[in-house]
């Protein structure tokens, strides 16, 4: 589930609370929120309101502290979240959900595998890029897809 950028235009707190416990209530395996932190001040026009800023464009804007979103999930939906970025959050709905992510995130990669065909990756491609035989070129059974006019590609 995704609550992007839906916590900080809320300017009730009572209908923010809510709305992220709706959101975890709805969550079947990983909770992602993100919201607007208060080191983005400066690039808000308006005044002080509430809890945030009404901006110029007569919008509210609630604007957190990074450790403030993290702790703010916590509370909310009882569980140890994991601050992926400045002002990304992710709530697991279990720990092994979570370890699990954990665990992607500092395990060595895995050593290149050989593809089908003969494929490679380019030198200096990227690990998500394109496969090419030894020659450079896509291998045949990539190439039927990319004709113009296919709808596939």
């Amino acid at each position: 589930m995704l609550v992007t950028y839906v916590l900080n235009v809320i300017e009730d707190p009572t209908e923010r609370r809510q709305t992220l416990l709706d959101a975890w209530n709805n969550t079947r395996a990983a909770l992602v929120v993100s919201a607007r932190l208060r080191w983005e001040r400066n690039q808000i026009r308006g005044t002080e309101y509430g809890d945030g800023i009404l901006t110029i464009r007569n919008t509210f804007q609630h604007l957190f502290a990074a450790s403030e979103l993290r702790d703010y999930v916590q509370e909310i939906t009882g569980v140890r979240c994991l601050s992926a970025a400045p002002g990304i959050v992710y709530a697991f709905k279990s720990d092994d959900a979570r370890l699990g992510y954990l665990a992607r995130q500092i395990l060595p990669a895995s050593p290149p595998r050989s593809r089908p065909g003969g494929a490679q990756r380019r030198e200096g491609a990227p690990s998500g890029g394109v496969a090419t035989s030894g020659s450079g070129t896509l291998p045949r059974s990539n190439v039927t897809h990319l004709r113009p006019g296919n709808r596939k590609w």
